[in-house]
């Protein structure tokens, strides 16, 4: 049975014996970031492919033909329990829930599938240690936040759960730090990268570059650097701010200038801008929902992260036809190759290294030829066949539960 059902899959002849009921156990069923974009449209793409879904939220879109479950009003916490208590209910609600198969997001437990967008959690602090530094106190107090020990358990319980059979890593980068501190999942993860529509360019618009460029006070004329993201420190702003001003220190010509969006605290990065004379070369456009416009007006993307399993504004970048300049630690950059659709430094404090990449940039051929190769590769990522290899995950752990319900022995799919 299972056999002819996975045939029948990979030829796509299913009937309507062979739908998944699909339980999505997601905190946010909105468009608000990265992880909720790609629920989202794992929602809309399992409803059309026929089977029955169904999300669980704490707060939520109603979506046709998919239904919605509001788990409950959480009740007001501090901040730092504010995950571990929506996971809570969240995990209680997907209880009461008749499913062939539950994906959950990261930090939660009781699934079948989980997909942790957000990375492994003693990864993102040592990170936090670095690029978030409270004085007086030194670095390594930061491992006592509650938040960490709150979130660390709630990870802990998803991936020691007994009823755990796949993780669906987003990089290669993220499976090697699941393995590293939870070896026992050898066997049990599956890298899908993000993915991302076929092309996210416009016909030529130089109207709106000049009208984006003129509208944050930007040169015309310049080679533009974009930045989008909404957490400064970690993904690198200052980093990326040094490197320009570095940049344009040793080439006095060249008309170097960064375009940053995102919602943060931008007061630091401000005066650091400032401080570093570069002022009137970068601008703060705040949050912009979709990018695109903005990408018309630039040249390619900086985001020197200190932290990104993987980032999906790599990949909307490159279906923008921009080249990316990234580090090891984002996992969009494993798809890179260094030096023809993008630049890839060992990390975010080689600032010597970026500089290089910047001064690279000088040559207006080269940047051409690199955009190019950036369409190109964004074309070999596509949110399509993500979604599709997601649904393959999802069907084969029902088959397997399916299989060990019949055989009355549990057993994890390898």
């Amino acid at each position: 049975m299972s056999c002819r059902f996975r045939k029948q899959v990979r030829n796509g002849m299913r009937d309507s014996g062979d739908r998944l009921a699909v339980v999505l156990a997601v905190r946010y069923f909105m468009n608000v970031g990265g992880m909720e974009k790609f629920s989202l449209s794992l929602a809309a793409f399992l409803r059309d492919r026929g089977h029955n879904v169904k999300v669980v939220a704490i707060r939520g879109q109603p979506m046709e033909g998919v239904s919605l479950r509001i788990a409950g009003r959480p009740r007001p916490v501090p901040r730092f329990m504010r995950d571990w208590h929506t996971g809570r209910i969240l995990v209680r609600a997907v209880a009461e829930e008749p499913a062939d198969v539950v994906l959950g997001e990261q930090k939660m437990w009781n699934c079948d599938v989980i997909r942790p967008a957000g990375g492994v959690e003693d990864e993102y602090w040592k990170a936090h240690v670095r690029f978030r530094r409270i004085l007086p106190f030194p670095p390594w107090t930061r491992f006592l936040a509650l938040k960490r020990i709150l979130d660390l358990r709630a990870e802990r319980l998803g991936y020691r759960d007994p009823r755990l059979r796949c993780v669906i890593a987003n990089s290669n980068l993220v499976r090697k730090q699941l393995l590293r501190h939870y070896p026992h999942l050898e066997g049990r993860i599956r890298v899908i990268h993000e993915g991302v529509a076929s092309d996210l360019r416009v016909p030529d618009m130089s109207g709106m570059r000049r009208h984006v460029l003129r509208s944050h006070g930007l040169a015309e004329d310049g080679v533009t650097a974009i930045f989008v993201g909404h957490d400064f420190r970690r993904k690198g702003v200052p980093q990326a701010m040094q490197a320009v001003a570095e940049a344009r220190r040793r080439d006095p010509c060249f008309r170097l200038q960064l375009l940053i969006l995102g919602r943060d605290r931008s007061l630091y990065c401000r005066r650091l801008a400032r401080r570093l004379g570069i002022e009137n070369a970068v601008a703060f456009a705040g949050s912009v929902s979709p990018p695109n416009p903005c990408f018309l007006a630039a040249d390619f993307l900086m985001l020197p992260t200190f932290y990104d399993p993987f980032a999906n504004v790599t990949l909307e970048a490159l279906a923008a036809g921009l080249p990316v300049l990234t580090t090891r630690q984002n996992g969009g950059a494993e798809i890179l190759t260094h030096g023809t659709d993008g630049w890839v430094v060992d990390d975010p404090g080689d600032i010597r290294g970026m500089v290089e990449c910047l001064l690279r940039m000088r040559d207006p051929a080269r940047l051409s030829a690199m955009k190019a190769s950036a369409s190109a590769l964004a074309a070999r990522h596509s949110i399509q066949a993500a979604l599709e290899s997601v649904e393959q995950a999802l069907i084969e752990v029902a088959v397997e539960k399916k299989r060990d319900r019949e055989l009355g022995a549990p057993r994890p799919i390898k």
